[in-house]
């Protein structure tokens, strides 16, 4: 993970000049580990996702959804896994997405 001093991962530190080459290094050690899955915490997603969206779950007519098992695509090129234990992201879709 690329953190700041402060430890926040977003911010205008990624886009200065010598950042390049930590991009550059990251990127390397991830392909070498032929990684297909990358993780990112909620204000990560909510900026770059679902931009900010919120949910209003005060409605009364929510279909429940049942807790079952999640299996991704196996064929996907990658794979996002999102962190957000509270259940804030206000995704506006159930379906997979290209990032590139």
């Amino acid at each position: 993970m690329a953190t700041s001093l402060d430890g926040k991962i977003i911010g205008d530190y990624l886009k200065v000049e010598r950042a390049a080459d930590f991009a550059d290094q990251y990127e390397k050690i991830h392909g070498r580990y032929g990684c297909k899955v990358w993780m990112c915490g909620r204000i990560m997603m909510e900026e770059h996702f679902t931009f900010g969206n919120k949910l209003d779950l005060k409605h009364e007519d929510i279909p429940h959804i049942p807790r079952t098992d999640y299996v991704a695509n196996k064929d996907a090129k990658s794979y996002a896994v999102a962190v957000d234990p509270s259940g804030k992201l206000g995704w506006t879709e159930n379906s997979g997405c290209t990032v590139e």
